[in-house]
């Protein structure tokens, strides 16, 4: 090893690694430091496609965000229509114009797992909302999404009353 200053390893500084909600992960990094060989990475991406390329491919994942957007809000009339537990009410779907995300209410367990959804705790108003997100990228398809959406609509997709520490979306009238 090197002689020198150096950074002290985040444990020795009183720093616990932290499971953040989105990414269920522990994190470890000292101030946010970053690695640059993510620069790289990103760098060597963008170095193998033409301009034209770029834009088709940004343009795609937009579509699908918006597809992604679309067809869940329509899954929630459905749900609402069904009296689906924790989703009679519908679920909450939020998307951004030009954003590659799509957010909505937090599913079972099971479903977040199998599509590594990114899951967060929200507290608007003094109310918990769990939230999911879908983060669109290319080798997101629209099959893929399809996929999502037939096990969002299966029966009980939405009812987290036997997760331990799930707390029922908040109703209407309580947002």
């Amino acid at each position: 090893m090197r002689p020198g200053p150096r950074p002290a390893p985040a444990a020795s500084l009183g720093l616990t690694a932290k499971r953040p909600a989105v990414v269920s992960s522990p994190d470890s990094a000292f101030a946010g430091s970053r690695s640059g060989f993510a620069s790289l990475a990103m760098w060597n991406h963008l170095a193998q496609f033409s301009e034209e390329q770029q834009v088709r491919q940004a343009a795609e994942v937009l579509r699908i965000a918006e597809y992604t957007a679309e067809r869940l809000r329509r899954l929630s009339e459905q749900l609402r229509e069904r009296g689906e537990p924790w989703a009679e009410d519908g679920i909450e779907v939020g998307h951004g114009d030009h954003a590659l995300s799509v957010w909505f209410q937090q599913p079972r367990a099971e479903i977040t797992q199998k599509y590594s959804l990114a899951c967060v705790p929200l507290n608007p108003g003094g109310l918990r909302h769990d939230y999911s997100h879908v983060y669109v990228m290319p080798h997101v398809t629209q099959e893929l999404i399809d996929e999502l959406l037939k096990d969002l609509a299966r029966p009980g997709a939405f009812d987290r009353s036997a997760d331990k520490d799930a707390q029922r979306p908040p109703l209407p009238h309580q947002r």
